[in-house]
């Protein structure tokens, strides 16, 4: 883990066996904090911060039928508190009307700049079920992270890649 003596890290696990690996590896590194909370409802406390920087990481389950809305409903209402963070939302990349809309509805509450990369390394059953791969839509993205990604996205695409229509997508909106 490499945090400097000014940064801070926030994590927030509810299953507990998570909360309890997590705990076990990070409870103890400086300014790091792991709670056994909802970071849904856990990242209101945490904006604005006081050091007006800030990396948010939304990686939820998408387990319960409510998480999707979830994760519109605290981006907008963090957005408002803090427009100017950085903020990254993992989703799965499943045969789910919700999936396939997320990036699109993270796209309206975009005040700016954006980026969405999906990596699709293997095909759904025959019946259409399965994990095919991930995305993760990011708000107010470093601007060398586009040009990292053409780079790196192909070359998971290879090594990950578990049929021969693996693929990569990769968009922006630049401010």
């Amino acid at each position: 883990m490499v945090l400097r003596a000014q940064d801070q890290l926030r994590l927030f696990e509810l299953h507990p066996t998570d909360h309890r690996i997590l705990e076990s590896y990070l409870g103890s590194v400086k300014g790091a904090e792991v709670k056994n909370a909802d970071g849904f409802d856990g990242l209101k406390s945490q904006l604005p911060p006081s050091s007006r920087r800030a990396v948010v990481l939304m990686d939820p389950s998408y387990e319960g039928h409510g998480d999707y809305g979830r994760v519109i409903a605290t981006l907008r209402d963090a957005l408002e508190r803090f427009a100017e963070g950085v903020y990254m939302v993992w989703y799965p990349q499943v045969q789910k009307l919700e999936a396939a809309q997320l990036p699109r509805r993270l796209e309206s509450l975009a005040p700016k700049a954006w980026l969405h990369a999906r990596l699709t390394v293997q095909e759904p059953d025959s019946q259409g079920f399965g994990l095919a791969g991930s995305g993760v839509f990011i708000i107010n993205p470093p601007f060398t992270l586009h040009e990292q990604l053409l780079t790196v996205l192909p070359y998971l695409v290879d090594v990950l890649g578990q049929y021969d229509g693996a693929n990569y997508l990769l968009e922006q909106r630049s401010a």
